[in-house]
């Protein structure tokens, strides 16, 4: 399983979500970072082998599979292996409309909040994709840590928006 899957701890058993969203049995895996996968609702996920065609599934393993992407671009330790679960269960402001639709939890329990799914920051006027990453890596290597911080808000747009011109 690459890093960028999670773990799915449903009401009868647990299962790996492989990055291409394959079913994976679970077997305890202590070298590997593993993100749990919270608020995707109650329930069960298909059974090993089988493609979980959810959007909470879909949009949680993608955020992850950036995350993954980015560390193996950096030289420092990891971000990923600092993240212990994503809570989708507001995806789309299902809950609340002013609310992070997704939250990275640090395995400290501090909130990160992503936002709107990737590709849809436009549609929530929220900070790009790249901005939310640059924003998130940019703190981690500063102090190499994220425990500074009491939780660390990547929804809002951090450059200048241009604004219309009355001339």
């Amino acid at each position: 399983m690459e890093t960028a899957g999670c773990l799915y701890r449903g009401d009868d058993r647990q299962v790996y979500v492989a990055s291409d969203l394959t079913i994976l049995d679970y077997i305890p895996l202590s070298a590997a970072p593993i993100v749990e996968l919270t608020g995707v609702g109650s329930g069960n996920a298909p059974t090993v082998g089988k493609v979980w065609d959810k959007a909470d599934v879909a949009a949680a393993v993608e955020i992850l599979r950036l995350l993954d992407k980015m560390d193996g671009l950096t030289t420092q330790k990891p971000l990923l292996s600092r993240i212990g679960a994503i809570d989708m269960s507001n995806l789309n402001g299902r809950k609340s409309a002013t609310e992070p639709h997704i939250v990275l939890v640090t395995k400290d329990g501090k909130n990160i909040n992503w936002g709107a799914a990737v590709g849809t920051t436009q549609k929530y006027l929220e900070a790009s994709d790249q901005e939310k990453l640059a924003s998130l890596y940019d703190s981690y290597k500063a102090d190499g840590t994220l425990e500074k911080y009491k939780y660390i808000e990547l929804r809002y747009p951090q450059k200048a928006v241009p604004q219309p011109s009355v001339q």
